[in-house]
């Protein structure tokens, strides 16, 4: 698993959301990291609502998706974004 911190990096928040921080994002949600980690498909619709609301992506997971895809090319050692 890799934590949230390393997916959602201040670069990808920046392109993805106007967010510049982890925090400021997951404040401007409502939402806790620790909320945040363990949701369940019941209570992600508000969370979904409002990754619709600030970025481009569907859904959490859709986001999600895109923040591992980015992170495995930054293992690998290729350039992401910027």
């Amino acid at each position: 698993m890799v934590p949230v911190d390393e997916l959602l990096t201040p670069s990808f928040l920046i392109r993805h959301t106007g967010y510049n921080s982890l925090q400021a994002f997951l404040s401007a949600g409502g939402i806790s990291m620790a909320c945040l980690v363990s949701l369940g498909p019941q209570s992600a619709a508000p969370w979904d609502d409002f990754i619709r609301l600030v970025s481009v992506h569907p859904s959490w997971p859709a986001m999600l998706r895109e923040a591992g895809v980015e992170w495995m090319l930054r293992r690998l050692g290729l350039q992401v974004g910027d």
